[in-house]
């Protein structure tokens, strides 16, 4: 009898283990669900918060271009959004001109006149940024449609050979970052790089009145960062003329040609954070006629520096 007791407690406390570890396991199940759909609720609403700064960005920007032609840091496009509280969180965000910047497209979608200023801009900010002037000559067999290997360049069997998963392009690219990867291009002055060149769908001027000073210095040869920052008056030049007449361009040579006061393509960026994260959005905006909408990207985490643009 005794046995049979001890075996029918034993069986007991088996039954109230095993019903302990499904209630623990059906509450971690109903946490995860939770905690999953309370997730998903946050992704909707920063998706929602971030849709709703960028179409407030496309307002001022159209009411921006509905002034006037010509844009300059001073105009409230300019301006950064700090974080804003919001019931679920903060929204921050800021817009950029690209066309402040060198585009690389240029080199396959300008026309030959653009193609030979571009490729002289990019080496003078090469040189700036410290990068191997060869770097250039990578670029644009990354760039163009054929497989055919300049000398001294990099087409897709170089970096097979390499065992990098990079792969030129072969046409206008859209996103900076495989040029990280280019034959020559290091780190270091790929950083410095990316805030001072663009990728655009179109081929496009550089605006002066927004470009920074590693940009006008790439403008003409032998001209210093230093003796071109802070030469931009933050309301702009209103006439090429002006910018032209200034002496740091004193027998260099600079018409032009290629450059601008007013842009067409901006970059909207924002991001969103609440309790389960942070998100982010990038999108690239066409002015030419109306806000258009080219490109759009969100990101979870810290893909977005909403700060420290390289200048």
């Amino acid at each position: 009898m005794r046995g049979e007791r001890g075996s029918g407690l034993l069986l007991v406390l088996m039954i109230v283990v095993i019903a302990g570890f499904l209630v623990a396991a059906m509450v971690m199940s109903q946490a995860t669900s939770i905690r999953r759909s309370a997730l998903l609720i946050a992704h909707d609403r920063a998706v929602e918060l971030l849709g709703g700064f960028e179409a407030w960005a496309g307002v001022v920007l159209r009411r921006d271009r509905g002034r006037g032609s010509t844009d300059n840091r001073a105009e409230d496009w300019a301006r950064e959004l700090a974080p804003v509280k919001t019931d679920s969180g903060t929204i921050s965000g800021r817009i950029i001109d690209m066309q402040g910047r060198v585009n690389v497209n240029n080199l396959v979608l300008g026309n030959d006149a653009l193609k030979k200023l571009t490729r002289e801009r990019l080496l003078r900010l090469f040189d700036i940024c410290g990068v191997e002037p060869l770097a250039l000559v990578a670029l644009e067999d990354w760039l163009d449609s054929d497989d055919e290997v300049r000398p001294m360049g990099a087409e897709a069997d170089y970096y097979q050979e390499q065992g990098s998963l990079a792969r030129p392009a072969n046409r206008a690219v859209y996103d900076l970052s495989g040029l990280a990867y280019l034959r020559y291009m290091e780190p270091e002055g790929y950083s410095c790089l990316r805030g001072n060149i663009s990728a655009l769908p179109a081929a496009t001027p550089v605006n002066v009145n927004t470009a920074g000073p590693r940009v006008l210095a790439s403008l003409a040869a032998g001209v210093d960062v230093d003796a071109v920052d802070g030469m931009v008056p933050d309301d702009g030049f209103a006439s090429m003329t002006d910018f032209l007449a200034l002496d740091v361009w004193k027998d260099k040579g600079l018409t032009g040609a290629g450059l601008v006061l007013g842009s067409d393509f901006f970059l909207i960026r924002a991001e969103a954070v609440n309790g389960y994260g942070a998100w982010a959005l990038e999108s690239l905006v066409d002015r030419s006629h109306g806000v258009a909408v080219m490109r759009r990207a969100f990101f979870r985490g810290g893909r977005i520096e909403m700060k420290g643009e390289s200048s």
